[in-house]
């Protein structure tokens, strides 16, 4: 990261082992903020630093559906692969709510367009793979952004995984060759994938 928005920023990570955290810090920010509901995550993601960067980190235990700050915050907001596991749209409010007026979110996350979802869901299910909240973003979760925040700009890349990733043998090899020749970007809204959403500007009162 060699970015003048991480310099002096103090910005938020929502969940996760803070795979992120050192980046963060090495591009300046002032401080980090780290908000899970798992005690055992915070350590995992303190196990990352060295003492000179604990000392510019604090962690929460708190879920992000309820965030402890006030309003404007912080600079940024960030979460990698842990949104889908939050009650939407309650954690994206709150994440613009205490976002600076010029402030960012950014979010990496597992993404199911509307058609595919039943079907994916009822195969976890008789496979026996419901995992509760692991719920993937979807369409619905993109206009939430949208209403939240003044410019959004998605990208990312299709994948098979939520389809073969449980079938043996035939997942593996359909992967691999997904690995070597990549599919089209286009294919993200048929089939799904790995998103980032980028959203800037909250929008709210006086704002």
């Amino acid at each position: 990261l060699d970015d003048p928005t991480f310099r002096g920023a103090r910005i938020l990570e929502l969940g996760g082992s803070g795979e992120a955290t050192r980046g963060f810090l090495h591009a300046g920010a002032a401080r980090i903020d780290q908000v899970d509901v798992s005690p055992g995550m915070h350590e995992w993601a303190r196990a990352r630093l060295t003492a000179d960067e604990r000392a510019r980190v604090v962690q929460h235990t708190t879920p992000a559906e309820r965030l402890p700050f006030a309003d404007a915050t912080f600079d940024g907001v960030f979460s990698r692969h842990c949104v889908h596991h939050m009650r939407r749209p309650d954690a994206l409010r709150e994440a613009a709510r205490v976002l600076q007026p010029d402030g960012w979110l950014l979010i990496l996350e597992p993404y199911l367009p509307r058609a595919v979802r039943p079907a994916v869901a009822l195969r976890r299910r008789l496979r026996g793979g419901e995992r509760g909240t692991d719920d993937p973003l979807g369409p619905r979760d993109l206009r939430t952004v949208r209403s939240l925040f003044r410019e959004v700009r998605t990208g990312g890349e299709p994948t098979l995984n939520p389809y073969v990733r449980d079938l043996p043998h035939v997942g593996r090899l359909v992967l691999r060759a997904e690995h070597r020749l990549g599919l089209p970007a286009a294919l993200l809204p048929l089939l799904g994938g790995r998103i980032f959403v980028l959203a800037r500007r909250p929008r709210g009162a006086g704002r």
